[in-house]
């Protein structure tokens, strides 16, 4: 009886040492970071010593194999800090080997924008965060919401899960875009969505990385910032994890069977720059090879009359983007297209009743167009917005920047993501027979706040001319300024970043520029040599101080902004409208002093749900402002009658309009207001 009971002191005293002395505590090392997006919210720590784990105090210039820990946590936003980049950098593959020794890391959601990838990863797997954020996460299609780390949880019977945040901020917050080798437990949506929750096998260890925020629940004096069903969820997540890392440690967990990746889908086709005698069409299909493109225009009962063909190779230098540029196209005509692979006699790879496009009167023609004008779009939710605006039955569309959100300078990155944007359903559909010019702004230039010296930024550059199909880019080499016409309104797209700080001003060499002295010649020109009635200046930032203490906006250029303003005046330049986007915040402002009639800015964003009312500032111009979600701007324009009219109205993505602005061309040209 003794030698029994000798073994088992034996047998426990040995697993006591081996589970470093606690039968349940599991030892845990957490990086923390007080964000400003949470206002300096942490709680991994406490949720963890709330659940019985044991947190230890760790050095973070130490390995973590050194720290003698079961399991690491990086808390939400860790990335915002400098220790968590440096730290990672640093120890990125005693990291993998602490996972293949069989610990277990969580990282919780991080911004994007200070890197997108879970950068420690071992090269087999793979994790892009984006911008979207959501209210609403789901179980995936084949499972049941019973893995262990969603166990009390998860509603039962449900596969929606929703809960009260900290000032209703969304549960899923820079949502992942991709991934490879992990097993996705929680997504945006059941088929095909963005993942949420994720977990891979690694050794003997598991890796768990998410987009929730589940561990933000204390402010600086720990006192609770979530409601205490929010506060609930988080607990019952924190219980979980540490069963889950004990039940790894022992050997119990369960097999990770990483979820297929969905296979390529082909991008497109899309209608680029349309004008009264030629087309862009673009393409991408999933290989390369040669691809033809076939247009014929249809008769008046229907039937195709006559057909061009024009071959291209799809080329991986090119990501295997192509674009068709169509000309000697007769105007005012219908015209269908199709895609065939190989040659025009090959099966067809897209094509059908939506791949029509009409070309545009000549401009001496009267005419009425409609287009719609948008910044910042989700590339995972939303999509309602773009039925909406196809359902306007628009003659284009003009995407302002943070279309989409980017957030890198990898051009393997900047590809996918432009992929992603353009594949969403809706958009493609607007696509296939409406014409899509656009601009950027930072988000898909670089990062938050970027200017003309951003790394890389012909890298930028090259992935957005290959996912675009404008007639120009910039001056042919560097940035990606253009203009088109479409009836009434010709619209001026300017480059606000590229050769922004990069140069001294053309106007002041004294001072940084934001266009840069070709642009600026450029627009000038352009402004001098149109004839139509209203002439639209677009660029991503607002033409005033946004007030956030970021620089990018035209404050910030005022000399620029002030001498433009001088040169519409002086050339007696008719008919100017300034656009902007950036702010998650949608104004109409009106000066009445800058260029001798009245001068109207518009601002449309966003077209996601995130909105920043307190960019919605006072200003002595402003006419009206409101900090809308889901919204856009449709400007209808008509020289049928005399003078020509045009109607701006902000739009939100439920078909209610929220604000409209009517001018007429007699009220914009010098003297008008004397009138």
């Amino acid at each position: 009886m003794k030698n029994k009971l000798l073994k088992v002191r034996l047998l426990l005293l040995t697993f006591l040492v081996i589970t470093g002395g606690d039968l349940l505590a599991q030892r845990i090392a957490v990086m923390e970071y007080p964000d400003r997006w949470t206002e300096q919210a942490t709680g991994a720590s406490q949720l963890l010593v709330q659940a019985g784990g044991q947190v230890v105090d760790v050095s973070w210039d130490r390995s973590p194999l050194k720290f003698g820990v079961d399991g690491l946590v990086f808390g939400s936003f860790c990335n915002n800090g400098p220790a968590f980049d440096r730290y990672v950098k640093r120890y990125q593959d005693d990291l993998r080997e602490f996972v293949h020794q069989g610990g277990v890391i969580l990282e919780m959601t991080q911004s994007d924008q200070m890197g997108d990838r879970v950068a420690w990863l071992p090269n087999e797997w793979n994790a892009i965060r984006g911008d979207a954020d959501t209210h609403s996460v789901v179980v995936p299609e084949g499972l049941d919401g019973s893995h262990p780390l969603l166990k009390d949880w998860w509603p039962s019977g449900e596969s929606d899960l929703r809960l009260a945040t900290f000032k209703n901020k969304p549960l899923s917050w820079e949502t992942f875009t991709s991934q490879k080798g992990f097993r996705v437990l929680l997504a945006t949506k059941a088929v095909r969505g963005a993942p949420v929750l994720m977990e891979a096998s690694w050794g003997r260890g598991r890796v768990v990385v998410t987009s929730l925020w589940l561990d933000k629940v204390y402010d600086p004096q720990s006192e609770l910032i979530v409601p205490q069903s929010g506060f609930e969820t988080s607990r019952k997540f924190f219980a979980n994890w540490l069963d889950y890392i004990n039940s790894v440690k022992t050997g119990k967990s369960l097999a990770v069977q990483p979820t297929p990746v969905p296979p390529e889908l082909a991008t497109g086709p899309m209608l680029g720059h349309l004008d009264s005698n030629g087309a862009r069409v673009w393409y991408r299909p999933t290989a390369g090879g040669t691809y033809a493109l076939l247009v014929s225009e249809i008769g008046e009962y229907g039937n195709k009359a006559e057909t061009k063909t024009l071959i291209k190779e799809s080329l991986k230098e090119n990501d295997f983007c192509l674009t068709w540029n169509v000309d000697d196209l007769r105007a005012d005509t219908s015209y269908s297209y199709e895609i065939r692979r190989h040659s025009e006699n090959g099966p067809v790879v897209a094509g059908g009743g939506e791949c029509q496009f009409r070309t545009d009167r000549n401009f001496s023609t009267p005419s009425q167009v409609s287009l719609a004008f948008g910044s910042c779009a989700s590339s995972t939710e939303y999509y309602d917005i773009w039925q909406r605006i196809r359902d306007e039955r628009v003659d284009g569309l003009v995407l302002l920047g943070d279309t989409p959100y980017i957030n890198s300078s990898n051009l393997t990155v900047n590809r996918e993501k432009h992929r992603q944007f353009l594949q969403i359903p809706t958009l493609a559909a607007l696509g296939r027979n409406t014409p899509i010019w656009g601009t950027w702004d930072d988000h898909d230039f670089g990062g938050n706040d970027t200017d003309g010296n951003v790394p890389d930024k012909q890298l930028i550059r090259k992935a957005f001319t290959e996912y675009r199909a404008h007639q120009t880019f910039g001056d042919g080499q560097q940035g990606i300024y253009t203009r088109f016409r479409r009836g009434p309104i010709e619209v001026f797209l300017a480059d606000a970043r590229y050769f922004s700080q990069s140069e001294p001003s053309p106007v002041d060499p004294t001072k940084p520029t934001c266009l840069g002295k070709r642009q600026w010649e450029w627009l000038l020109d352009g402004l001098v040599q149109s004839t139509a009635p209203f002439k639209i200046i677009a660029t991503g930032q607002i033409w005033d101080d946004k007030t956030n203490g970021e620089k990018d906006d035209w404050d910030t250029y005022a000399h620029e902004r002030t001498a433009l303003m001088k040169f519409i005046r002086d050339k007696k330049i008719e008919g100017v409208i300034l656009m902007g986007g950036d702010i998650h915040a949608s104004r109409a402002l009106r000066y009445d002093d800058r260029v001798g009639y009245p001068l109207w800015q518009m601002i449309v964003s966003p077209m996601h749900a995130s909105t920043i009312p307190s960019l919605n500032v006072d200003h002595p111009n402003l006419i009206w402002g409101e900090a809308v979600p889901n919204v856009f701007l449709r400007i209808v324009a008509d020289d049928r009658c005399q003078p020509a009219v045009l109607v701006a109205t902000w739009m939100r993505m439920d078909g209610k309009v929220i604000n409209e602005v009517r001018l007429d061309a007699s009220r914009l040209r010098q003297g008008s207001l004397s009138k």
